[in-house]
């Protein structure tokens, strides 16, 4: 059995703090197997971690659209940001990518919303239906329906953005994950989904904070 988590950001995310040597750490310790790198419009760091990792890392982007963010995997390339939904997701599968949705219906987090998750259904591989820093059950069990109606995959992932209290929230499959398998690994998971600590939730705005004193000092 596997733990994997689709959906974390590194020091190169604005609000992301988890360096290359936390990623080891996690994997070591076995808080998680496989744990995909998912920073805001960029891959840079994400490449350099698998690297250093090798196939424990999973390469990712989540992508800032017109109609909200999207999050590419496996990918080669980065994707740059402000191409509409349809447009980003056709880049995605260019790469030979699968197109996971973050936290679609939380719109204070830029969550592309429901409409939009019809508009790209046929283009949907996973959807992200348990978010580790999410407070709203109902919105999971809402895209947990809907991904059963569209026959689609769902994960549970932690949506980290730092170290502390991490290995909280994943998804656990029976096999080793890679591009070909993860979306037929997923429709037979297993989901942990257990509340993220107080500082998980605000880990964004402190690293914003701590970074932009960093720069001024």
């Amino acid at each position: 059995m596997y733990k994997i988590d689709l959906h974390t950001h590194s020091i190169e995310s604005p609000d992301g703090s988890i360096k290359i040597e936390d990623y080891e750490k996690f994997i070591s310790k076995k808080k998680v197997d496989y744990i995909a790198i998912t920073d805001h419009n960029s891959i840079s760091y994400a490449l350099k971690a698998k690297k250093i990792l090798g196939d424990h890392i999973i390469v990712g982007e989540e992508i800032m659209t017109i109609d909200g963010e999207i999050i590419g995997l496996f990918l080669s390339e980065k994707i740059k940001p402000g191409f509409t939904l349809d447009e980003t997701v056709d880049l995605i599968k260019k790469q030979g990518g699968l197109v996971y949705v973050p936290h679609p219906l939380e719109t204070v987090r830029k969550g592309i919303g429901y409409d939009n998750l019809n508009k790209i259904k046929i283009n949907v591989d996973i959807v992200e239906c348990f978010n580790g820093r999410s407070f709203s059950m109902f919105a999971s069990q809402k895209l947990i329906k809907w991904t059963r109606e569209n026959q689609k995959a769902y994960a549970s992932s932690s949506d980290s953005h730092g170290k502390i209290n991490y290995g909280r929230t994943f998804t656990i499959v029976d096999k080793t994950p890679n591009r070909n398998n993860l979306v037929e690994l997923l429709n037979q998971s297993k989901h942990i989904n257990r509340p993220a600590s107080a500082i998980s939730r605000f880990y964004p705005s402190l690293n914003r904070r701590r970074k932009v004193v960093s720069r001024n000092a």
